[in-house]
């Protein structure tokens, strides 16, 4: 048996073939591996501008004590990136220094804005006391933070 100029044409062409159909798979499989890959990012991108639009919408209410010389005030600050609203503070415990809440509830509160409250403190105060901030803002209605204060 005597092998041909034509076989051996044929031999290669079905060689590059399979060469061709087995880099063609593990093309397949890497596209689809990075398609995979793609969404996964599609989709912690898309929870990520969720939680940026989120933040934007939301005020962040925090309460400082701040002693100023021989007056001594509580700070309520809007620490988050929207106006609050309808500031309002309650405390729930019955023990607590007197703070003058005059203009309470706040009309609103910008973003990075304080309001200071004045204390006026007795040696029999307590020394902590709990606070529960409570407002409003574009993400949400009647937010509540409990803060233990320190004097």
């Amino acid at each position: 048996m005597t092998i041909s100029l034509g076989d051996i044409v044929a031999l290669l062409a079905l060689g590059i073939a399979i060469i061709s159909m087995y880099k063609s798979r593990r093309y397949d499989k890497l596209k689809e591996e990075l398609d995979t890959i793609q969404k996964m990012i599609a989709e912690i991108q898309l929870e990520k501008e969720k939680k940026n639009l989120q933040d934007a919408l939301k005020a962040e209410i925090r309460a400082e004590f701040q002693n100023m010389g021989t007056q001594s005030k509580l700070a309520i600050i809007n620490a988050g990136k929207a106006i609050a609203y309808n500031v309002r503070i309650r405390f729930p415990d019955t023990k607590k220094p007197f703070i003058r809440t005059d203009g309470m509830p706040y009309e609103s509160l910008e973003p990075q804005q304080s309001v200071k409250l004045p204390v006026l403190l007795a040696a029999s105060d307590p020394r902590t006391f709990k606070i529960e901030l409570m407002w409003d803002d574009q993400l949400l209605k009647d937010n509540k933070k409990y803060m233990t204060i320190s004097i």
